[in-house]
């Protein structure tokens, strides 16, 4: 859980700061632009350390498998049914939560491309940006920094909108709050308990 926060923390600054930078033409400035500048390279050090204890903590623990998408289409289209029509119908989740089953198949796919995929590619376009002499000289016909930052900004865009489903669907528990609440306290209290 403290990992957890500390990168969602992460997270909404870099989210917040890189917004500031992208758009200080257009008179969108709610963090001056040095500033901003110097608190997302810092955010950014901070998220790639995060991150690479999440990979080797995964790897040396075996947690990483509970990451890795199974079962085919099929598991992906029951979960995503559930999502889309059969929670507001108050349809029982096809894929229950328990300790052999950590992540349903759509949040175990939707995480292995955030964190095996986009993070990577954040952090390492980040890092080009930060140090542009490791960035290539030229890519096609493009200045090699201007891969390496559409490349960022689409990790930063697509890992934004899984965000917005990431706290959306995080409101799905038995209550609104429900999941916010294990989140902070860590105690499982979403599934109604087991039948005597």
């Amino acid at each position: 859980r403290l990992w957890h926060w500390l990168h969602a923390t992460c997270f909404a600054g870099l989210l917040a700061t890189g917004l500031s930078m992208h758009y200080a033409d257009a008179g969108f400035l709610p963090i001056p632009f040095r500033i901003a500048v110097l608190t997302h390279n810092a955010l950014g050090v901070a998220a790639a350390s995060l991150w690479l204890l999440f990979a080797v903590a995964m790897a040396l623990s075996g947690q990483g498998r509970h990451y890795r998408p199974r079962g085919g289409r099929r598991p992906l289209y029951l979960q995503l049914r559930h999502y889309a029509y059969g929670m507001f119908r108050g349809e029982p989740p096809p894929f229950p939560f328990d300790l052999e089953h950590k992540f349903n198949p759509v949040q175990r796919f939707a995480y292995f491309i955030v964190m095996y995929a986009l993070m990577p590619l954040s952090i390492a376009s980040g890092i080009a940006l930060l140090f542009p002499l490791l960035a290539p000289l030229h890519v096609g016909k493009h200045p090699g920094l201007w891969p390496v930052a559409m490349a960022h900004l689409a990790a930063g865009y697509l890992m934004s909108l899984f965000l917005v489903f990431h706290l959306y669907l995080a409101t799905t528990g038995t209550s609104v709050g429900a999941l916010y609440r294990e989140m902070v306290t860590g105690v499982r209290i979403s599934d109604p308990p087991p039948p005597r």
